[in-house]
């Protein structure tokens, strides 16, 4: 899979013409309120001319010398067979590693926009609906790292869910 840039416009472009559904925190608007105090950059895993993936990074520095890159809410693919596609998803995945590589990032943070377990109000799993574990694992498999599930507030992180 061939991993190129995109302007903007071709980003925000793919996200409309794609009809999946993704989250604000990976519109093209989102990323590019960082432009003004950030790197930002926006990608695309392509093949045969046809765009199947798209992201954008946001280049935060790191130890002064070195760079991360960080993708809120990760990838929008072009079509829901795409979205846990293994042998695809690790042909763009593996990509976007080297890509980000040769940009000078030493990590790739990136979280899921895949919804993990329903919970009630109080916080508890609610049984017997969904779990999606499986996602979890499939992208262990592509080389990412499973964080700690947690309940409670932690300024670390962005809520993954809140109730009012």
């Amino acid at each position: 899979m061939n991993i190129r840039t995109l302007t903007y416009e071709q980003y925000a472009k793919f996200l409309n013409d794609s009809h999946m559904a993704y989250s604000f925190l990976q519109s093209g608007d989102f990323a590019r309120a960082h432009e003004a105090h950030e790197t930002v950059r926006y990608y695309a895993g392509e093949e045969d001319g046809k765009i199947l993936y798209a992201i954008y990074a946001i280049f935060r520095p790191a130890f002064r010398l070195f760079t991360y890159a960080s993708s809120p809410r990760e990838w929008v693919s072009a079509s829901p067979e795409l979205a846990q596609d293994p042998v695809k998803l690790e042909q763009f995945v593996s990509g976007m590693r080297q890509t980000l590589k040769k940009e000078g990032a030493l990590l790739w943070l990136l979280e899921s926009s895949v919804e993990y377990q329903p919970h009630d109000k109080n916080g508890d799993v609610v049984e017997g609906l969904f779990c999606n574990e499986s996602y979890r694992d499939l992208l262990a498999g592509l080389g990412f790292e499973k964080t700690k599930l947690w309940r409670g507030y932690d300024e670390r992180f962005q809520s993954r869910w809140v109730s009012w």
